[in-house]
């Protein structure tokens, strides 16, 4: 757990997505065991703010009807197993990997923007 930066108002994350269009879809940041609300992408971006000026350690979870009731939340990749985390990886690289991490570290920052590349796959 990343520790309180006293003094800070509130932290701002921003998101850019890339890639497939996901625009309308619901995307949350959980950091367990506080959770933050869903936010809707809009213009390929969602804005989390956190108000206790730190973000901790956690994951993205993505929600699209167009995705249909798949009984399984969709997370985002940080990092697969033998590559840098944030590394861009090929489709057939994702597809036979055999272990991933979705956890990311959080931040200290007051302000601070990731870009996650989504795709589409109907195996």
């Amino acid at each position: 757990m990343i520790a309180p930066v006293y003094g800070a108002e509130s932290t701002t994350l921003n998101v850019k997505f890339v890639g497939s269009d996901c625009e309308g879809c619901e995307v949350s940041y959980s950091s367990l065991p506080d959770d933050a609300p869903q936010v809707k992408i809009k213009n390929n971006a969602a804005t989390f703010d956190f108000p206790e000026g730190t973000i901790d350690p956690g994951y993205f979870i993505i929600s699209n009807p167009k995705f249909g009731f798949i009984d399984a939340a969709t997370v985002t990749v940080m990092q697969y197993k033998g590559k840098s985390a944030g590394q861009k990886v090929l489709r057939k690289q994702a597809k036979s990997a055999k272990r991933a991490r979705v956890c990311w570290e959080g931040s200290q920052s007051v302000t601070d923007s990731i870009t996650i590349r989504l795709s589409m796959v109907k195996d």
